[in-house]
Protein backbone atom coordinates (compact mmCIF):
# COMPACT_ATOMS: atom_id res chain seq x y z
CA UNK A 1 0.00 0.00 0.00
CA UNK A 2 1.04 3.27 -1.22
CA UNK A 3 2.47 6.04 1.82
CA UNK A 4 -0.15 8.30 0.82
CA UNK A 5 -3.19 6.07 1.20
CA UNK A 6 -1.94 4.89 4.46
CA UNK A 7 -1.74 8.63 5.41
CA UNK A 8 -5.63 9.14 4.12
CA UNK A 9 -6.68 6.32 5.99
CA UNK A 10 -5.42 8.15 8.79
CA UNK A 11 -6.69 11.71 8.29
CA UNK A 12 -9.84 10.35 7.28
CA UNK A 13 -10.05 7.83 10.51
CA UNK A 14 -9.34 10.93 13.13
CA UNK A 15 -11.43 13.29 11.74
CA UNK A 16 -14.21 10.91 11.80
CA UNK A 17 -12.86 9.91 15.28
CA UNK A 18 -13.10 13.43 16.25
CA UNK A 19 -16.38 14.08 14.90
CA UNK A 20 -17.80 10.80 17.03
CA UNK A 21 -16.16 12.23 19.96
CA UNK A 22 -17.65 15.58 19.56
CA UNK A 23 -21.61 14.71 18.18
CA UNK A 24 -21.85 12.15 20.72
CA UNK A 25 -24.31 9.48 19.10
CA UNK A 26 -24.49 6.97 21.74
CA UNK A 27 -22.17 7.09 25.31
CA UNK A 28 -18.57 6.02 24.05
CA UNK A 29 -19.64 5.05 20.65
CA UNK A 30 -16.39 6.39 19.49
CA UNK A 31 -13.37 4.85 17.54
CA UNK A 32 -10.50 6.92 19.26
CA UNK A 33 -8.94 3.58 20.71
CA UNK A 34 -8.96 2.32 17.87
CA UNK A 35 -7.35 5.32 15.93
CA UNK A 36 -4.51 4.91 18.62
CA UNK A 37 -4.41 1.10 17.64
CA UNK A 38 -3.99 2.20 13.71
CA UNK A 39 -0.68 4.45 14.55
CA UNK A 40 1.01 2.57 16.50
CA UNK A 41 0.70 -0.60 14.06
CA UNK A 42 0.80 1.59 10.99
CA UNK A 43 2.63 3.92 11.17
CA UNK A 44 5.11 3.07 14.15
CA UNK A 45 6.85 0.07 11.49
CA UNK A 46 7.86 3.01 9.04
CA UNK A 47 11.30 4.22 8.58
CA UNK A 48 9.81 7.93 7.54
CA UNK A 49 8.14 7.77 11.24
CA UNK A 50 10.73 8.82 14.44
CA UNK A 51 9.02 7.65 17.63
CA UNK A 52 9.38 11.04 19.00
CA UNK A 53 6.92 11.84 15.99
CA UNK A 54 4.55 9.03 16.94
CA UNK A 55 3.85 9.60 20.58
CA UNK A 56 3.48 13.98 19.49
CA UNK A 57 0.89 12.48 16.94
CA UNK A 58 -0.65 10.28 19.88
CA UNK A 59 -0.82 13.02 22.21
CA UNK A 60 -2.48 15.21 19.69
CA UNK A 61 -5.07 13.33 18.73
CA UNK A 62 -5.84 13.19 22.90
CA UNK A 63 -5.99 17.06 23.16
CA UNK A 64 -8.15 17.50 19.92
CA UNK A 65 -10.60 14.81 21.44
CA UNK A 66 -10.40 14.73 24.93
CA UNK A 67 -9.51 18.82 25.22
CA UNK A 68 -6.57 19.93 27.17
CA UNK A 69 -6.87 18.39 30.39
CA UNK A 70 -7.18 20.32 34.12
CA UNK A 71 -4.81 19.08 36.52
CA UNK A 72 -7.12 16.38 38.37
CA UNK A 73 -7.20 12.73 38.11
CA UNK A 74 -10.20 11.98 36.91
CA UNK A 75 -9.59 14.57 33.93
CA UNK A 76 -5.95 12.57 33.48
CA UNK A 77 -7.79 9.25 33.50
CA UNK A 78 -8.10 8.90 29.52
CA UNK A 79 -4.59 10.13 29.10
CA UNK A 80 -2.70 7.65 31.30
CA UNK A 81 -5.11 4.98 30.04
CA UNK A 82 -4.39 5.73 26.37
CA UNK A 83 -0.59 5.95 27.68
CA UNK A 84 -0.57 2.42 29.03
CA UNK A 85 -2.34 1.21 25.91
CA UNK A 86 0.35 2.70 23.42
CA UNK A 87 3.21 1.97 25.42
CA UNK A 88 2.10 -2.04 25.95
CA UNK A 89 0.29 -2.39 22.29
CA UNK A 90 3.83 -3.86 20.89
CA UNK A 91 3.48 -6.91 22.66
CA UNK A 92 0.66 -8.24 19.93
CA UNK A 93 1.54 -9.15 16.22
CA UNK A 94 1.56 -5.94 14.08
CA UNK A 95 -0.56 -7.88 11.33
CA UNK A 96 -3.47 -8.57 13.89
CA UNK A 97 -5.10 -5.31 13.73
CA UNK A 98 -8.39 -7.01 15.01
CA UNK A 99 -6.77 -8.55 18.21
CA UNK A 100 -4.97 -5.20 18.34
CA UNK A 101 -8.02 -3.69 18.81
CA UNK A 102 -10.08 -5.89 20.69
CA UNK A 103 -7.10 -5.77 23.59
CA UNK A 104 -7.19 -2.14 23.92
CA UNK A 105 -10.88 -2.08 23.98
CA UNK A 106 -10.52 -4.02 27.22
CA UNK A 107 -6.81 -2.22 28.43
CA UNK A 108 -9.11 0.50 28.51
CA UNK A 109 -11.77 -0.58 30.23
CA UNK A 110 -10.25 -2.12 32.57
CA UNK A 111 -7.71 0.83 33.53
CA UNK A 112 -9.87 3.56 32.56
CA UNK A 113 -12.63 1.74 35.03
CA UNK A 114 -10.65 1.02 38.07
CA UNK A 115 -8.79 4.61 38.00
CA UNK A 116 -11.97 6.09 38.46
CA UNK A 117 -13.10 3.45 40.76
CA UNK A 118 -9.66 4.70 43.03
CA UNK A 119 -9.90 8.55 42.30
CA UNK A 120 -13.22 9.87 41.55
CA UNK A 121 -14.17 12.56 43.91
CA UNK A 122 -18.26 12.17 44.27
CA UNK A 123 -18.61 9.07 46.52
CA UNK A 124 -20.26 7.04 43.94
CA UNK A 125 -18.68 3.62 44.58
CA UNK A 126 -17.27 2.73 48.40
CA UNK A 127 -13.73 1.90 48.02
CA UNK A 128 -14.45 -1.82 48.47
CA UNK A 129 -14.28 -4.70 46.30
CA UNK A 130 -18.05 -4.91 46.35
CA UNK A 131 -17.51 -0.90 45.11
CA UNK A 132 -15.41 -2.02 42.41
CA UNK A 133 -17.40 -4.63 41.22
CA UNK A 134 -20.27 -1.83 40.89
CA UNK A 135 -18.14 0.58 38.74
CA UNK A 136 -17.29 -2.34 36.54
CA UNK A 137 -21.16 -3.58 35.94
CA UNK A 138 -22.59 0.03 35.86
CA UNK A 139 -19.86 0.46 32.74
CA UNK A 140 -21.12 -2.09 30.88
CA UNK A 141 -23.67 -0.56 29.16
CA UNK A 142 -20.10 1.75 27.46
CA UNK A 143 -18.03 -1.43 26.54
CA UNK A 144 -20.64 -2.93 24.36
CA UNK A 145 -20.61 0.69 22.09
CA UNK A 146 -17.15 0.74 22.66
CA UNK A 147 -16.79 -2.84 21.51
CA UNK A 148 -19.00 -2.13 18.81
CA UNK A 149 -17.81 0.61 17.00
CA UNK A 150 -13.69 -0.11 17.46
CA UNK A 151 -13.81 -3.71 16.28
CA UNK A 152 -16.18 -2.44 13.28
CA UNK A 153 -13.78 0.45 12.14
CA UNK A 154 -10.88 -1.79 12.47
CA UNK A 155 -12.97 -4.79 9.93
CA UNK A 156 -13.02 -1.99 7.73
CA UNK A 157 -9.37 -0.58 7.63
CA UNK A 158 -8.39 -3.90 8.04
CA UNK A 159 -9.95 -4.53 4.44
CA UNK A 160 -9.01 -1.25 2.86
CA UNK A 161 -5.37 -1.69 3.98
CA UNK A 162 -5.19 -5.28 2.52
CA UNK A 163 -8.46 -6.55 1.45
CA UNK A 164 -8.63 -8.93 4.52
CA UNK A 165 -10.49 -9.19 7.16
CA UNK A 166 -8.13 -9.01 10.87
CA UNK A 167 -4.21 -8.57 9.35
CA UNK A 168 -2.30 -5.65 7.87
CA UNK A 169 -0.22 -6.65 5.21
CA UNK A 170 3.39 -6.54 6.58
CA UNK A 171 4.98 -4.86 3.30
CA UNK A 172 6.80 -1.55 4.17
CA UNK A 173 4.70 1.68 2.80
CA UNK A 174 6.69 2.36 -0.78
CA UNK A 175 7.98 6.43 -0.90
CA UNK A 176 5.60 7.00 -4.00
CA UNK A 177 2.14 6.96 -4.01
Amino acid sequence: MSRTKTIVLLEAGLLIALLLRYFKVLPNFEIITFMFVYICTVLNREIYYKKANLYFLVILVMILAFGVPKLNWVNLIPFITYGIIVLSINWFNRKKLFLRTLYSVAVFFIVSNFLFWLFEPWQMYPKTLAGLILCYAGALPFLKNQLISNLTVSVVFSLVLCGNFFEVKSKKISETS
